[in-house]
């Protein structure tokens, strides 16, 4: 009797065991994935300010102790003197840095900007090395880097932190996207709402703006780096955190730049015509008048090409029809302004030349690619050759 009873209390007791080891086994994954880090892309919406009308993006990481840190590589000083000139010359500094996720969600909530969050989908290994290259890329002595707007900025470094990690697994998953707009239709949409800076944006970055680009160029946008971490795999579907209550900052008709530009150009075109059989002192104050548009816009054009790293400004079309020796143009304009009109081969050869370049330009901008320009940058250039060679040539002064 005794040992029967000896027998069920062993038995009970090893089923009792096993039960408790089954249990432990299914805890223990269950356990350590609640110990992992979890990280996270922040993808910040558009604001009114200038500076802040692509979107922000960072990455939110959650430690298993509970830290809760973000890393911005978005940061600069906008009010520091010089920071226009620095920005056309393509050396402006932005940095990296370490905050909280209570600070940047108050500040955003403050501010009344979207904020959305997707999980990353990376194993231990590629976090832990994601999160290591972010806390080095935050010390003093590794945060600058020189910005552009386009190819190295606060998504940008995102997009290539994870790529790296996961040994270019968002490079690939993006790959097969079909080609999407160009940088300028992102400024354009950008800056519906600002109509003189688009106008700025129309006429001085020349040909490598309006390039059709990849899904992993367009990821320099935050919201189309979220898109593409879905789209290759690495993360999930955003998650609304924060909904802005302001109307949409990105309002106004993207073509606005585009049309200002071109109704100027065929007002310059009109006085053009209206000007000609007009007395020799009329022609010369619109010359005046003309050169005192396409002069500045020249040096303009040919001070950030020769002074800017970036491609987008060096390569314009416009630099090939408002040379800057079109400042001895002044010469025979104040001369027929005052009565006494300058005769010459010379000059009739020159405002030929100009005006034969205006109009090959625009002619050939579909078949050269290095001639390629938007309408209004052509319609403005053949524009502001024609009126100068209308009023300064040598048989149209009377």
């Amino acid at each position: 009797m005794r040992r029967a009873a000896a027998g069920a209390t062993l038995r009970a007791a090893l089923r009792d065991s096993i039960r408790l080891l089954l249990l432990v086994m299914l805890l223990v994954p269950a356990l350590s994935h609640a110990a992992e880090r979890r990280l996270e892309l922040l993808v910040f919406g558009p604001d009114d300010d200038v500076f802040s009308r692509y979107g922000h993006a960072a990455i939110r990481v959650v430690e298993p102790d509970g830290r809760d840190r973000v890393f911005n590589f978005g940061i600069t000083s906008f009010n520091r003197p010089g920071y226009i000139g620095e920005f056309l010359e393509g050396r402006v500094k932005f940095w990296g840095k370490e905050s909280t996720w209570a600070k940047t969600l108050a500040s955003y909530r403050k501010w009344d900007r979207d904020v959305i969050r997707h999980r990353l989908k990376l194993t231990a290994a590629q976090a832990d090395a994601l999160v290591a290259r972010m806390e080095r890329d935050v010390k003093p002595e590794f945060r600058e880097y020189v910005y552009d707007t386009f190819r190295e900025n606060c998504a940008t470094r995102l997009r290539d932190y994870v790529d790296a990690v996961t040994e270019g697994a968002v490079r690939t998953g993006v790959a097969q996207a079909p080609l999407g707009g160009s940088y300028r239709d992102d400024v354009r949409v950008a800056f519906a709402g600002v109509p003189g800076l688009l106008v700025l944006t129309e006429i001085v970055p020349g040909r490598p703006l309006d390039t059709p680009r990849t899904l992993w160029e367009r990821m320099y946008r935050p919201a189309a780096l979220g898109e593409g971490f879905v789209t290759a795999g690495v993360a999930e579907p955003g998650v609304v955190e924060l909904r802005r209550k302001a109307p949409d900052p990105l309002t106004g008709d993207p073509r606005i730049g585009n049309a200002l530009v071109f109704g100027v150009a065929a007002v310059i075109a009109g006085l053009g015509l209206w000007v000609r059989g007009r007395s020799g002192r009329a022609q010369g104050r619109v010359a005046l008048g003309t050169l005192a548009v396409s002069l500045p816009l020249s040096a303009l054009l040919f001070i950030v090409a020769l002074g800017t790293n970036w491609p987008d400004m060096r390569e314009n079309a416009l630099l090939f029809v408002l040379p800057p020796t079109d400042f001895w143009l002044l010469w025979p304009a104040i001369r027929q302004v005052r009565g006494r009109p300058f005769s010459g081969r010379a000059l009739d050869l020159y405002l030929g030349a100009r005006l034969a370049a205006a109009i090959g330009v625009a002619a050939l901008t579909p078949l050269v690619a290095a001639l390629d320009a938007p309408l209004g940058q052509r319609a403005l250039a053949v524009a502001l050759t024609f009126v100068t060679w209308q009023t300064l040539r040598t048989r149209s002064a009377t």
